[in-house]
């Protein structure tokens, strides 16, 4: 499955989960907000969630801190 092919169907997914549960429970529970919506969408662009060195939590940053980084040896590419 190409990476676009492979986006387009996480995000038909998300938008079904949307559709059945609404704010329900994306609304109140930031964790469950990250695992079926946020992260779905980071691994359909390629990253490896699990890796160390391409992802991390809730680090401090110079504005504060970022709720996910995205870096690649060790070059921070994006922050969100």
């Amino acid at each position: 499955m190409t990476p676009i092919k492979k986006l387009c169907s996480e995000w038909g997914k998300i938008c079904g989960y949307m559709g059945q549960h609404g704010d329900s429970i994306f609304c109140t529970n930031e964790e469950a907000t990250r695992y079926s919506l946020v992260d779905p969408i980071i691994r359909a662009l390629g990253w490896d969630l699990e890796n160390p060195i391409m992802f991390e939590l809730n680090a401090a940053i110079l504005m504060g801190i970022s709720q996910i980084i995205l870096a690649l040896k060790t070059v921070n590419l994006c922050f969100i």
